[in-house]
C-alpha cells in the first residue's frame, strides 16, 4: 500500500494498530491514525509521521466501535499493537481521552507539544452529522477535515453497521463545505479530504457539482437554491445569455451540448483548439484560426502555457490541453456513454453465451432424436 500511494502521489494511513517500519520505509507521505484503542502507540512514531489523524469516527461504523478477534493477533501483530497473543480485543466507540470538543482541542494542543508543532493534525470524522462535527473539528484546532462516507470499509464491525448505517459520501460533502463557508474558511485555512466512496471520475464530477448552487422552484413556488448535479448545464458567465449578448454581441454557446451539436464534434472542437496559427495575418481584436478562417474568433490560450502543471507530470502542451478539454466536453454532452458501452460489451457476452449454449443444446436434442429414429427403424432426419 506504502509504494503503491506512493507511486500514485497520494498518501496512505497506518490504520489502527501502530506504524511498522516496512510502511515508514515504502511510504513517502504516510499518515498516522490515533484511535481510541490507542494500539502501538508511542510518541517516537507521532514525530515521524507525516501527519497526525485523530479518528472520531468511521463512514463503515459511525458511532459504533470494533472487535478485533484473537485469531487474527499474531505474533507479529501482538508486538507491533502490544497486545496479548490470540485473546479478543474491544476497541472502544470513543476515545477515553476526551469527552467533547473542549477537551478534543486540549489533546490536539497535546500533540502538536509532542511533535513540535510539525506535524499536521487531522479528525477523521464518519458520514452523520457532517455540518456539525466539520464545525467542532474546525473549533478544536485541526488543520485537515477528513470526512468518510458510508461506503467505506472496515473488517471489525458487523455487517448491518458497514451496509446500512450512516450516510453517503456524497450526501455529506455539500453540508461540510457549507459550515467551512459559514466559518469563513472555505478554500483558505481549513481543507477538506473525502474519504469513502469516490471511486470514478462520474463520482469526482458528482462531488464538484453539488457544491454549486442551482435556482430553481421549490414545493411551495418559492425562488430556492439546490446542490447541482450532473444533468445541470454549465452556468451562464454572465447571468443569462441576454445579458452575455449585450457584453458580446453574440451569447456563447452551451458547452455541455457543444460536441454533439455537430457530426464529428469532439474531432471538431480539438481541431479549433489546436487551429491557431500566429504566422498568419491576424484579423483585428481578434486571432486567426485555420479551422474557422472566415470567423474572427478570440484565442483562449494563455501566452505561457508552462504556467498550468499536471500533478503526475504530464507535460502541459497545447495538444494535450487540447485533448482533455474535448474529452471533458465529450463526456458532459453525453455522461453516460461510457456506461452504455459497459452494458453493450455485457450483452455481446451474454449473447455470446447463449448462442453458445443453444448450439450445444441442439446438438444434443437433434442426437437423441436421431439415436431414436434409428432404434425405431425410421427414416433418417433432414437435421
Amino acid at each position: 500500500l506504502g509504494r503503491g500511494a506512493t507511486l500514485a502521489g497520494t498518501c496512505t494511513t497506518t490504520g489502527d494498530g501502530g506504524m511498522t517500519e516496512e510502511e515508514r520505509g515504502h511510504s513517502e507521505k504516510l499518515v498516522y491514525q490515533y484511535l481510541p484503542s490507542r494500539y502501538g502507540m508511542n510518541p517516537d512514531d507521532l514525530r515521524r509521521a507525516d501527519a497526525i489523524e485523530i479518528v472520531v469516527g468511521q463512514g463503515a461504523k459511525p458511532g459504533g466501535g470494533g472487535m478485533l478477534l484473537g485469531q487474527k493477533i499474531s505474533d507479529r501483530v501482538a508486538e507491533m499493537r502490544n497486545l496479548p497473543k490470540g485473546i479478543d480485543q474491544r476497541s472502544a466507540c470513543r476515545h477515553p481521552d476526551w469527552t467533547g470538543p473542549d477537551d478534543l482541542e486540549i489533546k490536539i494542543l497535546e500533540l502538536r507539544e509532542i511533535t513540535g508543532w510539525k506535524v499536521p493534525i487531522y479528525v477523521k470524522v464518519g458520514g452523520a452529522r457532517p455540518y456539525f462535527d466539520t464545525t467542532l473539528a474546525v473549533k478544536a484546532g485541526a488543520d485537515v477535515v477528513v470526512l468518510d462516507g458510508m461506503q467505506g470499509g472496515t473488517a471489525a464491525t458487523q455487517d448491518v453497521f458497514i451496509e446500512h448505517v450512516g450516510q453517503p459520501t456524497l450526501a455529506c460533502i455539500r453540508p461540510a463545505v457549507k459550515a467551512l463557508q459559514d466559518l469563513g474558511l472555505h478554500r483558505d485555512g481549513v481543507q477538506l479530504v473525502v474519504s469513502g466512496g469516490i471511486r470514478s471520475g462520474a463520482d469526482v464530477a458528482k462531488a464538484i457539482a453539488s457544491n454549486y448552487e442551482i435556482p430553481y422552484i421549490n414545493d411551495d413556488g418559492e425562488d430556492d437554491t439546490r446542490p447541482g448535479v450532473l444533468n445541470d448545464t454549465f452556468p451562464w458567465a454572465l447571468g443569462n445569455p441576454k445579458r452575455a449578448t449585450a457584453t458580446y454581441g453574440k451569447a456563447p454557446p452551451d458547452l455541455s451540448t457543444m460536441a454533439r451539436s455537430r457530426i464529428g464534434g469532439a474531432d471538431y472542437i480539438y481541431a479549433l483548439l489546436t487551429g491557431y496559427d500566429d504566422t498568419h495575418e491576424q484579423p483585428e481584436g481578434a486571432y486567426y484560426n485555420k479551422v474557422m478562417p472566415v470567423i474572427a474568433m478570440p484565442n483562449p490560450w494563455p501566452a505561457d502555457m508552462s504556467d498550468f502543471e499536471y500533478p503526475d507530470g504530464t507535460v502541459p502542451t497545447l495538444e494535450q490541453q487540447s485533448r482533455d478539454v474535448t474529452a471533458f466536453l465529450n463526456w458532459a454532452a453525453d455522461p453516460y456513454l461510457e456506461a452504455r458501452h459497459k452494458w453493450g460489451i455485457v450483452v455481446v457476452l451474454y449473447m455470446l453465451a447463449l448462442t453458445i449454449i443453444s448450439f450445444f443444446a441442439y446438438r444434443i436434442v437433434a442426437a437423441q432424436v436421431h439415436s431414436r429414429l434409428e432404434a425405431e427403424g425410421g427414416p433418417e432426419p433432414d437435421h
